[in-house]
């Protein structure tokens, strides 16, 4: 958010630097910055951001590359970023915040579903679009559509297969979500 460009560049630069060779320490780092509720929203927004954009890129080398650098990352450190980025999806005061968070769940459960990983995140997130308050069924809802947007892409650039199940449950969840009562959470599904 800094407006000198040379400070802005500098920073920019340690980012990839960052991702390239500490992703363990990095992306903890940067979904625990979006899931905190003391922080600016436009920081937390940003580390987010900056997350998602390490995870997926449209670039298919890049993207690989990326899913590779995430694959590589120890499961524990995987799975705090996972529970923490869902908390904020599903938690958080701030409506941008947990659509930041939504499109950083859509980027792992790109990388992770057509693996076989996160089997719990389409059930996890079709409970949340059915019991969750209105605009936690809002947001999940939003990252429905973009985790079907990204696997999409997966399957008709890359070949990925995504379980049947999944992709059922998903299908489930939006038409549940184009019955609710509550005018937005129509609108997203």
């Amino acid at each position: 958010m800094c407006q000198d460009p040379t400070k802005r560049s500098e920073a920019e630069a340690q980012l990839a630097t960052a991702e390239q060779n500490s992703p363990a320490q990095l992306f903890p780092l940067l979904a625990g910055e979006l899931a905190n509720e003391e922080k600016p929203l436009g920081v937390r927004q940003l580390a987010g951001l900056v997350l998602k954009n390490a995870l997926s890129k449209k670039d298919k080398a890049r993207k690989k590359e990326c899913q590779e650098r995430w694959l590589a990352l120890d499961e524990n450190v995987k799975g705090g970023i996972r529970e923490l980025s869902v908390k904020t999806l599903t938690t958080s005061k701030e409506v941008v915040a947990r659509k930041t968070s939504a499109q950083v769940i859509s980027a792992i459960g790109g990388i992770e579903l057509p693996r076989g990983q996160w089997k719990d995140l389409v059930p996890g997130l079709a409970e949340q679009a059915q019991k969750g308050d209105p605009l936690t069924k809002q947001v999940v809802l939003t990252c429905l559509g973009y985790l079907s947007e990204e696997l999409a892409t997966l399957i008709t650039e890359a070949g990925a297969e995504v379980p049947a199940d999944t992709s059922s449950q998903i299908v489930t969840a939006v038409v549940q979500g184009m019955r609710d009562d509550h005018v937005p959470a129509k609108l997203e599904a």
